[in-house]
């Protein structure tokens, strides 16, 4: 090769001596560096455009670069750099560079390395369409031009860590492809950015990454990642939008700060093969996950690691509604600040955690499906934080398949609905507090627990109302410990034990057509008739089994159950249905006091005044016990009989007549036989037809009880009769 003095360009112009210094270490396969050759100052590290562009293009005649490439640092370049539609076939190291004019990389194919370390491009850079067998390396560079990446296709990596991205234009990467990584750690972005359908096989990285643009989007939508997706302590502080990505490993932001207070984070229909870890993150403006699909877990919770313990706090509303998560949703103590917080129709692979969260706003959940458990109560380390739902909480047609568990959570707003919820094992609402009342109708669940953390006498759980009507129980109904102004389980259907304990129902149960396999009833004080707008409704009513008592050994209050049917809306199915319990009991006793009490209380509902009810009262109720007490009416009837053989003695009997001869042996019994055949009505002993009521002082007397004895036979002889009758049936 020719002494580097006679290397001439294309023009014939001749080299400078720093293009002559360039030459001769490329040549040598050595770095050159033009400020630890000429010191600080830029006149003295200048090189010419076309210099760059011919020893690049391989147009320098008679040069031969080492297979190291071209390898300059701390270069000053005040003219346009274009080398655009060409081929670079060595690597190329620009390192430090000062680009004081445009610099043209368009539809450029780099064989190799392209490096642009620390180097400034004062005015626009254009990669447009530019292709790099290799790496692209542009760490700590500073673009204070617009720049563009649109397009270009880099076989390795691309790495931007700590690059500056001043100008307020458009920094445009949009449908670029890497077969490697792509890594943004620490950069700034002053302006727009635009990667959207951005390809990137290996990992996206943008850590520490600052998006200082208040009135500018980020635009991901689109992006295509081929594995994880990291933007850990990042700052946005315009819009986002991952709209439509797609990542095949992780996406992972925790710590990031998302700043746009009238901004959005856009992550809609967002796809993500494994987990997607949020965790710590600060959303100032509306976040939108709709129709986001994730593979594995998603993590909002505290973030232990990067010394931060904190978690994921939304400022404004977050939408969620049609989400599709494989694993687990673990909330724990996120801050659900907005308005509104919306998670409708989500799918959840696993379970949803959000204990210790604090849902601001109105929380929806409605038609959410979750695999597993879905937990809003304190466990592990949360013990000490309760969820917390300060606005309305709609969990209506809400599906788990697991336990649903909301022990010590505290619902502030009195719209809290659970209408059509699905469970398939156990609901929990232990120490749960209600400022309004818990609707759960229409409901199906294995087991459902509502209680109180202390009898209600010692200041437990007050709510408004418990609505559970048209509600399917498959096993087990827990409420104790509490006080309720309504208790409303009309047409409820618990298939296992109903258990009522310790409550104080003040203004009305609403029992009618429930349906439950055994009632437990122990310490429960009903709303009392006798106060104006306090009502018990138990019509239709149904139940195998009946107690008063939680041990089974214990001794049974079966009075305080017939206080509870005397108290509540009368109907005659609701004594009819206790009856029938105490009859398979074995408890004739208690079921005849039943049976009792309902033909009173029905007797009750006719007009005091009428005789009949007076009537019935006496003979019916009174003497016979409405059937169910035929022995009582046997006395009365064996008094008057007795008393009719002491007053019937017969004065004026025939004397053909063969009592004649019966009375003169057997004087004491002729008495007993004329009441007799006097008091039973159809029966004919011949006798008291031929025998007077007797004369003298007593004549009166005896006619008046002879008259008065045989009405009474015809009055108790068919109520003995038919209580008989009734008792056999």
């Amino acid at each position: 090769m020719r002494p580097i003095q006679r290397f001439t360009l294309s023009d014939g112009s001749s080299l400078t001596r720093q293009e002559r210094f360039v030459l001769k270490h490329v040549v040598a396969g050595k770095i050159a560096d033009l400020k630890q050759e000429f010191g600080e100052a830029e006149a003295d590290r200048r090189l010419r455009a076309k210099f760059l562009e011919e020893l690049l293009t391989g147009e320098l005649k008679g040069v031969e670069s080492h297979r190291r490439g071209v390898r300059i640092s701390h270069a000053v370049i005040e003219d346009t750099l274009d080398i655009g539609y060409a081929e670079v076939p060595v690597p190329v190291w620009l390192i430090a560079f000062n680009f004081k004019e445009s610099v043209n990389f368009r539809d450029t194919w780099f064989k190799n390395n392209l490096l642009l370390n620390s180097s400034i491009f004062h005015k626009m850079a254009d990669f447009h369409r530019m292709k790099v067998e290799s790496s692209v390396i542009c760490s700590d560079a500073v673009f204070e031009g617009s720049v563009n990446f649109r397009l270009a296709i880099i076989i390795g990596q691309f790495v931007a860590e700590k690059t500056k991205f001043i100008a307020k234009q458009k920094a445009e990467f949009n449908g670029m492809q890497v077969n490697q990584d792509a890594r943004f750690d620490g950069a700034e972005f002053h302006g727009e950015v635009d990667f959207v359908f951005v390809d990137i096989k290996g990992q996206s990285g943008a850590i520490g990454a600052k998006f200082l643009a208040e009135d500018q989007e980020v635009d991901f939508n689109g992006i295509q990642v081929g594995q994880d997706a990291r933007f850990d302590m990042s700052e946005f502080h315009g819009s986002v939008s991952f709209a439509g990505s797609g990542i095949k490993g992780q996406f992972v932001a925790n710590g990031t700060k998302f700043l746009g207070k009238n901004q959005k984070a856009n992550f809609a229909d967002m796809k993500v093969g494994l987990d997607v870890y949020i965790s710590g993150c600060d959303f100032h403006g509306v976040t939108i996950f709709v129709l986001a699909k994730i593979g594995g877990d998603f993590h909002l919770g505290p973030l232990l690691k990067m010394g931060l313990n904190r978690a994921t706090t939304f400022r404004s509303s977050v939408n969620f509604r049609g989400a599709e998560i494989g694993g687990e949703f673990l909330a724990e103590k996120a801050q659900f600040l907005g308005h509104l917080s919306d998670f409708q129709a989500m799918h959840i692979g696993r379970s949803f955690h959000a204990s210790g969260a604090l849902f601001a706003g109105s929380a929806y959940f409605s038609q959410m499906q979750v695999k597993n458990n879905f937990y809003v109560d304190p466990f592990g380390r949360m013990k000490s934080f309760k969820t917390l739902f300060k606005g309305a909480a709609n969990f209506s047609d809400l599906e788990v398949h697991g336990v649903f568990n909301a022990d010590q959570a505290i619902f502030q707003s009195e719209s809290v609905i659970f209408s059509g919820l699905k469970v398939g094992q156990g609901a929990f609402f232990i120490g749960t507090i209600f400022f309004g009342g818990l609707v759960l109708k229409e409901g199906q669940l294995t087991d459902l627990v509502i209680r109180g953390l202390h009898r209600f006498s010692k200041g437990g759980l007050p709510l408004d109302e418990i609505v559970l009507n048209r509600t399917r129980i498959a096993h087990r109904l827990t409420i104790e410990n509490l006080e309720v102004k309504r208790f409303n389980a009309r047409n409820l259907e618990v298939k296992g034990p109903a258990e009522l304990r310790h409550l104080k129902i003040k203004t009305e149960a609403d029992l009618r057509d429930a349906a439950c396999h055994i009632l437990q009833i122990v310490e429960v004080d009903w709303p009392l008739p006798e106060k104006v707008g306090k009502k018990t409704y138990l019509d239709g009513l149904t139940y195998q089994s009946l107690t008063t008592q939680i041990e089974p050994d214990k001794t049974e209050n079966w009075q305080e159950l017939l206080n509870w049917l005397m108290d509540s809306r009368f109907n005659t199915q609701n004594f009819q249905e206790m009856d029938a319990f105490f009859q398979r009991a074995g408890l004739r006793k208690w079921a005849d006091k039943v049976y009792m009490a309902g033909k009173r209380r029905a007797l009750g509902q006719l007009k005091w005044w009428r005789p009949d009810n007076w009537f019935i009262r006496f003979f019916w109720g009174f003497l016979a016990g409405f059937g169910r007490k035929p022995g009582r009416v046997f006395w009365p009837a064996l008094a008057l009989v007795l008393l009719g053989w002491l007053v019937f003695q017969p004065v004026c009997l025939e004397p053909a007549h063969w009592l004649a001869s019966f009375q003169q042996s057997h004087p004491a019994w002729t008495g007993l036989i004329v009441s007799l055949d006097r008091f039973l009505p159809g029966v004919d002993l011949g006798v008291a037809k031929l025998c007077q009521p007797g004369t003298g002082d007593l004549s009166a007397g005896i006619w008046f009880y002879w008259h008065l004895q045989k009405l009474l036979g015809w009055i108790l002889a068919p109520i003995v009769v038919a209580a008989i009758y009734t008792k056999i049936k």
